[in-house]
């Protein structure tokens, strides 16, 4: 009788082990996968940005720590890492091989480097045209906070690739077509990403050779849609800034200016 109970429970605990197995096996494969494609439940594991992101997110809406030119900041790279994870994941899903799909470049850190570049400037741009007084307070704020964070995230000094592509994307935007050719750049950046590469120094000054038609089909095509969207929303929400930067300075004076009597009655 204790023999064949025993038999049993063997049985009973062999079966348990080997469905614990086949569990732990599915859940290791489904990370596998996730890890590859680069989302996992809303997230990138890979990305340092989109981690710093995500935790920024959480910091704003749960402290009021953070400066105004630290809010601006975060939404920005929080909206260009959320877009370009959705629009990766949208262009992946056009290619039947693995390897052919683009989405490294725009899961890294380095293609969101290149991206947040070409953001910058299109901002500094508007702020040029609407708010010179702002400009130099904003951007300088902006582009120090870019370097920083990507100098930590690439594990290299940024500094001088940022102002390379700054550069080079304000001769390019003086153009008639500059947006265009601003995308041709953009786009030949990006995809020297591919495979974890980093960012390295590029020539303006040589139109890019196109080898993927496809791949840079797909990847123009998004950046248009980008620019109608995201470049407008971005403009849109440092406007929004800018108003709320004139009004508390407008309040500031107004106060200082009530305490002026004050002091000289005492």
């Amino acid at each position: 009788m204790n023999t064949i109970v025993g038999f049993f429970v063997c049985g009973f605990i062999i079966i348990f082990i080997i469905i614990f197995i086949v569990r732990l096996l599915r859940f290791l494969r489904d990370i596998q996968m996730a890890y590859r494609e680069g989302v996992r439940e809303g997230m990138r594991p890979r990305s340092y940005i989109f981690g710093w992101a995500i935790r920024r997110e959480r910091e704003a809406r749960c402290s009021d720590q953070l400066k105004p030119s630290e809010h601006l900041f975060s939404a920005i790279i929080w909206g260009l890492a959320t877009y370009w994870r959705d629009a990766a994941k949208v262009m992946s899903s056009q290619f039947e091989e693995p390897q052919s799909r683009p989405i490294e470049q725009f899961s890294s850190d380095a293609g969101l480097f290149e991206l947040s570049c070409y953001v910058y400037i299109r901002l500094d741009l508007w702020l040029y045209q609407s708010k010179p007084s702002q400009r130099e307070a904003i951007a300088v704020s902006l582009a120090q906070q870019l370097i920083s964070l990507f100098s930590r995230a690439l594990e290299m000094d940024v500094s001088g690739l940022f102002a390379e592509r700054i550069a080079g994307y304000g001769k390019l935007l003086k153009k008639e077509e500059g947006v265009k050719e601003c995308h041709i750049y953009l786009s030949h950046l990006i995809r020297r990403t591919e495979g974890g590469k980093l960012p390295a120094t590029c020539d303006f000054g040589i139109v890019p050779i196109r080898l993927d038609a496809l791949v840079n089909f797909f990847i123009n095509s998004e950046l248009v849609n980008f620019e109608t969207t995201m470049i407008l929303g971005f403009i849109k929400g440092l406007k929004n800034y800018c108003s709320l930067s004139e009004n508390s300075m407008q309040e500031n004076e107004w106060m200082a200016q009530e305490e002026q009597p004050q002091s000289a009655g005492k």
